[in-house]
């Protein structure tokens, strides 16, 4: 009697704080979206969009790292066998805060993390990785967040879903108090409903710069248009004209 009761509660409980959790997620989600539709659709919006891309074929550093984006994109296989991924993820991406000794540890770790990320389990991965990252200091561990971390590698395998997403950006849409896992969701959704929405515009965008891409930085059978909005965003936060 005592385990069907709280089991009931228990449901009742889930049901009622997965639908207020929705709720606020999509209210977020929507001044998002309505942040990039002022950004970007209209006329102007596209021109300033575009501009905003062309940081990425005019900045050695940031077309260097275009080649190593595409070159790891969604690549699982080479995420299993190379024995220093993370370490090369880390220092391409300028990520902080992260010690070898944990690296080490998420290497071990990549059979699994690579099975949650598959199997859409995102939460959990983020939970038993990236949330509480036990990283040592000195002689002792400190608890540090590797949020920026986990946004990128579930992006590296899942780019037309789920966005990579830094500090600024997450700032530059209001959600500078919002806990990172929340943004990283909202976003995305954001991004999405985005690009199903404006396909014109999105299209004209992706026309011009691959006519400009002479060096073929961006491969058109990759970029997503979420990776097309972070380009667009990045830029506009991290180098504002």
């Amino acid at each position: 009697m005592y385990s069907y009761f709280y089991t009931f509660i228990k449901t009742f409980s889930f049901r009622l704080l997965n639908t207020q959790l929705n709720l606020y997620a999509n209210i977020l989600s929507d001044s998002v979206f309505r942040k990039i539709s002022d950004a970007i659709s209209s006329d102007t919006g596209c021109h300033w969009a575009i501009e905003k891309i062309k940081f990425h074929f005019n900045n050695p550093r940031s077309s260097k790292f275009q080649e190593y984006y595409f070159s790891i994109l969604s690549d699982s296989q080479n995420f299993l066998a190379d024995e220093n991924f993370f370490g090369k993820f880390k220092q391409q991406y300028g990520l902080q805060g992260i010690t070898n000794e944990y690296l080490s540890m998420l290497e071990i770790s990549k059979s699994a993390i690579l099975k949650l990320i598959e199997g859409g389990r995102l939460a959990e991965l983020y939970y038993n990785y990236f949330s509480r990252a036990l990283v040592r200091r000195g002689d002792s561990y400190k608890e540090i967040n590797l949020g920026s971390f986990f946004t990128k590698l579930v992006h590296n395998f899942l780019p037309g879903d789920y966005c990579a997403l830094d500090n600024p950006i997450k700032d530059g849409f209001g959600l500078k108090n919002e806990g990172f896992f929340l943004s990283f969701i909202v976003i995305s959704d954001a991004y999405k409903n985005y690009s199903v929405s404006n396909q014109k515009g999105i299209t004209e965008i992706r026309n011009q710069i691959f006519e400009m891409d002479k060096k073929n930085l961006f491969k058109k059978d990759k970029l997503t248009d979420i990776k097309l909005l972070d380009l667009i965003f990045w830029s506009d936060t991290n180098r504002p004209l």
